[in-house]
């Protein structure tokens, strides 16, 4: 039994090794490609900025790409204020869903603390969970729809 337990953990080892080569291979390669696309950009916006200073002049070429830059600035924080909000309405959501779960279970555990006895109480409060928890999935199944 030792053994396999030791053959289990020495699998496990060397899986976590190749996992955490893995990704750091995988960062470095990102970091080099990001760097390459940095590269890519600048000489990009130089080039652009020579192609219009030929056509406008250099002020306006030079205005034209902080405008370009502005409006692009002004678009992600619009995409990121979307995103957020988002995010705020899907958590608000989740923790509704958990406060409802933890209500349920604790409805669960009063109707069972009542013991084997069968009763009105009993009987009470499986119909409190029943109804709690046809509640919780119709509310879950609304919000799904919306």
């Amino acid at each position: 039994m030792l053994t396999i337990a030791r053959l289990f953990i020495s699998l496990f080892t060397a899986q976590v090794g190749e996992m955490r080569s893995h990704a750091g291979r995988k960062l470095a390669y990102a970091g080099i490609l990001a760097f390459f696309g940095l590269l890519v950009l600048v000489f990009g916006l130089a080039a652009a900025t020579t192609a219009l200073t030929a056509v406008v002049g250099l002020l306006y070429a030079f205005l034209i790409m902080a405008g370009a830059a502005l409006l692009c600035g002004a678009i992600v924080i619009v995409l990121m204020k979307a995103a957020d909000r988002k995010h705020r309405r899907l958590a608000e959501e989740r923790d509704e869903m958990r406060g409802r779960l933890k209500q349920l279970a604790m409805m669960t555990a009063l109707g069972g603390a009542t013991g084997g006895k069968t009763g009105f109480g009993k009987m009470l409060g499986l119909g409190i969970v029943g109804l709690a928890t046809l509640a919780a999935v119709r509310s879950a199944r609304r919000g799904e729809r919306d």
